[in-house]
């Protein structure tokens, strides 16, 4: 027997409510979670199935999003085969696949090089401006932090501080950004 939850007397299907999740927001870890049996292409088409898409326009969506990271060439490999900076490419455009209202970014930059890592914010700063995708980012990096148009800091699990920098609730998404010892919000 399926699951089923309720709500407001309707009957929600567990799988319905996955899927409407998947719809709206998506995770991003410094651990690419990526599965080792399958491909990146693979990989990256899996929300897209899982929303009950067509393999072929899955795979064309995912070599979109590969191609915007610079994998085009390196889709039939498998995870093992890939340096860490392009695993965490592959989860990133794994996470943006389904085009979150949210995307959970938790240390996006820390298994990549300075140059791909300013790249990789530069592209989240793009999609929290041009997508209206709020961002919500931990990071121990101030450079990265920098990018937040919002900052909060924490220490010992408690707010130590908060910044603003133009943030508008109205016209765009705030892209957010925090840290064990200092939190920001962009």
């Amino acid at each position: 027997m399926e699951e089923q939850v309720f709500q407001s007397n309707q009957v929600i299907h567990v799988l319905d409510v996955a899927k409407l999740i998947i719809g709206i927001m998506a995770g991003y870890m410094k651990e690419h979670h990526l599965l080792p049996d399958f491909t990146a292409l693979e990989n990256v088409i899996i929300p897209g199935l899982i929303m009950g898409k067509s393999r072929n326009e899955c795979e064309k969506r995912a070599k979109e999003l590969l191609g915007i990271f610079g994998l085009m060439q390196r889709t039939t490999h498998f995870p093992t085969e890939l340096s860490g900076g392009e695993r965490q490419r592959v989860a990133l455009a794994r996470a943006l696949f389904n085009e979150p209202a949210i995307l959970l970014a938790d240390e996006p930059t820390g298994n990549l090089d300075s140059i791909k890592s300013l790249e990789i914010m530069d592209l989240l700063k793009q999609l929290n401006k041009e997508s209206n995708i709020t961002i919500i980012m931990v990071t121990h990096e101030e450079e990265m932090a920098s990018y937040a148009s919002r900052t909060i800091y924490f220490r010992d699990g408690h707010i130590e501080d908060s910044l603003k920098k133009g943030f508008k609730y109205v016209e765009s998404a705030p892209l957010v950004r925090s840290s064990y010892h200092s939190e920001k919000i962009l």
